[in-house]
């Protein structure tokens, strides 16, 4: 093999000196030379390993409120001890600013609950989440177990911005409905809405997500007569495609949201 190469060189790579085959000074060039592209190739093939095991990954995500309280936390946790070298960075966010991060790059991955549009922003839809009642454990109790919409009428209910996403949805729901709550006070977070059904100050209709989070808390959960569905959706930069652990803390995500499917949820395919 080496006479081959000496030959297709037109080089001499080798003496024999004293019995024995010694390396010539430019056998020991080409020795150098080979040296340095095989420890090139054994340092790509230690980073890809590292990749492949999240080595030097960072991975920022921010979520909306209803996420941040739900499946985000069981769904990170659950990454971070499959990949437990990447550094995560996780905050809640509302919509609106939330968006805006995404779009300039200030964080990776985005997930809401609430209809998005943004011309700077990609989106994968991950579930349905449909919206249920909230009702304060003593007010719960006098309703029984089945919810009819006329048990509603005059009620105190905690309702949602008239300009909010949510307020124009459930205000329909509730119009379309013919009931006609007693309105306490409005707000823009379904986490706010049902901190106030815990203290007893009436009703809400919140994201089944979000409810499940405060059930057993001073509040009761229950399903509706009619209803509606949120779409919980992933969000990324138009300029930067997913990373292959994005992905998979998207698959993370949807493997929490599975848990949820007896509330209604219905999860998304392909």
């Amino acid at each position: 093999m080496m006479k081959h190469l000496e030959v297709r060189l037109g080089v001499r790579l080798f003496e024999r000196m004293h019995g024995r085959l010694v390396a010539t000074p430019d056998a020991q060039r080409l020795f150098t030379e080979i040296e340095r592209v095989y420890s090139g190739v054994e340092r790509v093939r230690e980073v890809a390993l590292g990749l492949h095991k999240g080595q030097g990954v960072r991975l920022s995500v921010v979520c909306s409120p209803s996420i941040g309280i739900s499946i985000a936390p069981s769904a990170l946790a659950a990454f971070a001890a499959r990949f437990p070298s990447i550094d995560i960075d996780f905050s809640v966010q509302p919509v609106a600013p939330l968006l805006d991060d995404i779009a300039v790059n200030r964080c990776d991955l985005g997930i809401s609950i609430v209809p998005v549009n943004h011309p700077g922003i990609q989106q994968r839809y991950l579930a349905d989440v449909p919206v249920v009642i909230a009702l304060p454990d003593s007010a719960a109790r006098v309703k029984g177990k089945s919810l009819r919409w006329k048990d509603l009428n005059g009620q105190p209910y905690i309702g949602f911005a008239k300009d909010s996403v949510q307020g124009a949805q459930v205000n329909k729901l509730l119009e379309d409905a013919g009931v006609s709550p007693e309105v306490r006070l409005t707000t823009r977070v379904a986490i706010d809405a049902l901190r106030l059904v815990q203290r007893g100050m009436g009703f809400a209709i919140v994201d089944a997500l979000s409810a499940h989070a405060f059930e057993g808390q001073g509040v009761t959960i229950k399903k509706l007569p009619q209803t509606f569905a949120y779409a919980v959706t992933a969000h990324w930069s138009m300029t930067v495609p997913l990373s292959h652990h994005q992905l998979l803390f998207i698959e993370a995500l949807q493997t929490e949201l599975e848990k949820y499917r007896s509330m209604g949820v219905r999860i998304a395919r392909g």
